[in-house]
C-alpha cells in the first residue's frame, strides 16, 4: 500500500500543473492563480492539523531556536508552483515535470553530498555518478529526442518547411532552452524545499505541521504578490486602454509573456469545480512525501513518486487531461523516462 500511496501522489503533480494553468487564464494572472491554490492548500492543512493530534508547536522560544533558512520552503514552493504554470502551456506536461526534476536530482545529490540543510551526509561514490549520467541522458532522450527524430525523418523537406513542422508539433527550437535551464532552476529550490521541509518535520514532531508552516509562508509571499500587482495594474490601466484596446489584460499578459499580442476578444470561460482543487493536491503531495520518507526512506520514496510523476505526464500529454492541449508521446521519449528512471534510481538507492 505505501507503494501504491506514492506512485498515486507522484500522479498528483502533472495534474496539479493542469488545474492550475487552467486557474491561470481564468484569473488572468499566474500569481493570482498561484495565490488561490495555496490558499486552498492551506486550509486543507488547517483542518488536517485540527484534526490530528499533531498540535502547533509554534512559539517564540521555538523560532528563536530555528536557523532562519528553515522557514525558506514556503517560498521555494511559491516558486516552483507558479514557474509550473509559466513553463506548462510553453513545454507541455512532460517537459514541464522532467526538467524540474533533472534539477530536482542533481540539487539534492549536492545537498545530500555537503551535508546542507541539516541533511545526512551520503559521500559522492561511483554509483551515484552513474546516476547522474544517466538521469542527463534520459532527459536529453525526452526533451530533445522528438525535435532530433523530426528533423531525421524531414531531412529531405526545406528548412523552413522542416523548421513549420516542428513548429505545428511543439518543437519551438532553441528558445525552448530558456524555459528548460528554467525549469532546472525550479528543480533546485524544489530540493532545498524537501530538505527544509523535512529539517522543520523533525523539530516540530509533525510532517503535517511543517506542511502547514510551509503553506502558511507561501501564503503570505504570494498575497504580497498580488497586491503589488493589482497596484501595479490600476495604475497603468488609465493608459493602457488606449494603447492596448480590445486587447484586454489577456492580452498584456501575453504581451509581458512574449506570446501572441494581437488584440482578440475576452471570452468568458466557464469556472468549474476541480478549478479550485489544485491547493488540495499540492498539500497532499507535500504531505504525502513526508510521511512515506519514515517508511519507505527517502531513496525508495523519491524514485516511485519519481515514476508517477512521469507516468502522470505522459497521460496528461497523450489525452490532454482536463482540457490540456494534445501531444502525442513519442517512443523514444518513453525510453528516456526508463533511462531517467534508472539513473535516479542509482543516484538514490546507490
Amino acid at each position: 500500500m505505501p507503494l501504491l500511496f506514492a506512485v498515486l501522489i507522484g500522479a498528483l503533480l502533472p495534474l496539479q500543473t493542469v488545474i492550475n494553468t487552467r486557474l491561470r487564464w481564468l484569473l488572468h494572472s499566474p500569481l493570482r492563480a498561484s495565490l488561490a491554490s495555496f490558499g486552498v492548500g492551506t486550509a486543507c492543512l488547517i483542518v488536517a492539523v485540527m484534526a490530528s493530534d499533531a498540535g502547533w508547536p509554534i512559539s517564540r522560544s521555538f523560532i528563536a531556536q530555528q536557523p532562519w533558512w528553515i522557514w525558506l520552503g514556503g517560498a521555494c514552493g511559491v516558486v516552483f508552483l507558479t514557474g509550473n504554470i509559466v513553463l506548462f502551456p510553453r513545454l507541455g506536461s512532460v517537459q514541464t515535470v522532467v526538467m524540474p526534476i533533472l534539477g530536482q536530482i542533481l540539487a539534492a545529490d549536492v545537498i545530500d553530498s555537503c551535508g546542507w540543510f541539516d541533511a545526512q551526509v551520503r559521500p559522492w561514490s561511483w554509483s551515484r555518478a552513474t546516476g547522474t549520467c544517466l538521469a542527463i541522458a534520459g532527459m536529453l532522450l525526452v526533451v530533445a529526442g522528438p525535435d532530433v527524430l523530426y528533423r531525421r525523418i524531414h531531412s529531405d523537406q526545406p528548412a523552413t518547411d522542416v523548421s513549420q513542422g516542428r513548429e505545428l508539433h511543439g518543437r519551438a527550437g532553441a528558445g525552448r532552452w530558456i524555459w528548460r535551464l528554467a525549469g532546472l532552476g525550479m528543480g533546485t529550490l524544489s530540493a532545498m524545499q524537501t530538505s527544509v521541509n523535512g529539517t522543520l518535520g523533525v523539530h516540530m514532531h509533525s510532517a503535517i505541521a511543517a506542511s502547514l508552516v510551509s503553506f502558511l509562508v507561501g501564503l503570505v509571499i504570494l498575497a504580497v504578490a498580488v497586491l503589488v500587482e493589482t497596484l501595479q495594474r490600476s495604475a497603468r490601466r488609465p493608459a493602457a486602454v488606449g494603447a492596448v484596446g480590445a486587447t484586454g489584460a489577456n492580452g498584456m499578459a501575453d504581451a509581458a509573456s512574449g506570446e501572441n499580442t494581437a488584440p482578440k476578444p475576452l471570452v468568458k470561460q466557464p469556472v468549474k469545480w476541480w478549478h479550485w482543487i489544485g491547493g488540495a493536491l499540492g498539500a497532499t503531495f507535500v504531505y504525502g512525501n513526508a510521511m512515506l520518507a519514515p517508511l519507505l526512506g527517502t531513496g525508495l520514496t523519491v524514485v516511485v513518486v519519481l515514476l508517477g510523476q512521469l507516468g502522470g505526464s505522459l497521460v496528461v500529454d497523450q489525452f490532454g487531461v482536463l482540457g490540456a492541449a494534445c501531444r502525442p508521446v513519442k517512443a523514444i521519449q518513453v525510453c528516456g523516462v526508463v533511462v531517467l528512471i534508472a539513473g535516479a534510481a542509482l543516484m538514490r538507492l546507490g
